[in-house]
């Protein structure tokens, strides 16, 4: 099988490989290649390393790379097939916030996407250029490899700005992700200028009300907030805000998102009584939107609650601080580890001393609850 030679030379999740079928290839019995991984198992030229993995033999693989030299065309497609395969598993499988299953989950097609990324990019069209490579950098984020992540980043804008030219919106999403990253990691006069051209791009590409610039509106104030720049912050969330009622209506989880923003940038700036209804309102949006028991609302009930607690009205407070720690305990009983949890349960224990019932015991059983460092 040609294609097998075109993978990377390490473990197959024959997932994958099923991926990669041509249109012409007949599905039987939910498999296109049932009958070529039975014979090369018997033949042990494929050799079966766990629960739907397979590792080709070294001189299998080399064998079939001469012979691939013979049926250029043909490997052209299976290269163009294992490369939109791979887009997919990036598009379906690597949110930008991942969880720790997520990654263990990927960890046999990783070196099948640094492939593609690194030696087939050219057989990835318009619409899959960035998935590999913004993939590959959202894992290492989420592994603290800040250095890695940053590497796959700028690899990706190159990628665009030259297939794609340095105007397209495509280059403008790579500049974002690439200052979001710089921003995270505290290289923020670096993250700017990028954030401040995404902006212009998608201004160019889309119109000045089209949600995109809603998202990169607050992209950059959430930067200019960061450098305490809050005069300069608050008209771009008011004009996202605008945007997004006009785009999606007044009670769309977008628009959550802006009311939030826009209430802590009103908090910091001490304007706590115009914040608090703001905050309020994102709160009943996201309950219509997401349910009684979503990390959205606990995220909500914590911002409400830290006001209500700047505010001196902390016996409010408590209960909302409470079930926002509720929600992500049950959360993370289900299987997920919130990056809320810890900065929550900090904040419900501080409240609690303030209040003075905070004795030792309950302060260690919440302590409990936050992840391992």
């Amino acid at each position: 099988m040609l294609l097998l030679s075109v993978m990377a030379p390490t473990l197959i999740p024959w997932e994958l490989v099923e991926a990669c079928r041509l249109p012409e290839l007949e599905v039987e019995e939910g498999s296109a290649f049932g009958d070529q991984q039975a014979e090369l198992l018997r033949t042990q030229f494929l050799e079966r390393s766990g629960p739907g993995l397979y590792q080709l033999h070294p001189l299998v693989r080399q064998f079939l790379r001469l012979q691939s030299q013979e049926q250029l065309e043909l490997v052209a497609r299976w290269r163009k097939q294992l490369a939109a395969a791979v887009a997919g598993v990036c598009l379906e499988r690597i949110p930008q916030t991942l969880t720790l299953e997520q990654v263990q989950a990927l960890e046999a097609f990783l070196p099948h996407i640094r492939l593609v990324a690194l030696q087939l990019a050219e057989e990835l069209d318009e619409d899959n250029l960035l998935w590999p490579t913004t993939g590959l950098a959202w894992v290492a984020k989420h592994q603290a490899a800040f250095a890695e992540a940053l590497k796959w980043h700028q690899h990706c804008l190159e990628l665009s700005q030259f297939r794609l030219g340095p105007n397209h919106s495509s280059t403008a999403a790579a500049l974002n992700n690439l200052a979001a990253l710089l921003q995270a990691t505290n290289r923020l006069a670096e993250a700017e200028p990028l954030m401040r051209r995404a902006l212009t791009i998608d201004k160019a590409s889309y119109g000045s009300d089209h949600p995109n610039v809603a998202i990169r509106l607050n992209n950059l104030a959430s930067l200019l907030q960061a450098t305490n720049r809050l005069a300069e912050a608050e008209p771009l969330i008011r004009r996202a805000l605008a945007i997004d009622e006009a785009s999606y209506g007044n009670d769309h989880p977008r628009v959550a998102i802006d009311l939030n923003n826009l209430a802590s940038l009103l908090q910091a700036t001490n304007c706590l009584a115009e914040a608090e209804p703001l905050m309020r309102r994102a709160l009943t949006i996201d309950e219509a939107s997401y349910g009684n028991d979503h990390p959205r609302e606990a995220i909500d009930l914590n911002n409400l609650a830290q006001l209500l607690q700047a505010t001196n009205r902390v016996a409010e407070a408590e209960p909302l601080m409470r079930r926002m720690v509720e929600i992500f305990i049950a959360f993370q009983r289900q299987g997920y580890q919130h990056p809320n949890l810890e900065a929550g349960v900090g904040n419900y224990i501080t409240l609690l001393q303030e209040m003075g019932l905070c004795e030792p015991e309950i302060q260690a059983k919440l302590l409990a609850l936050q992840p391992p460092t």
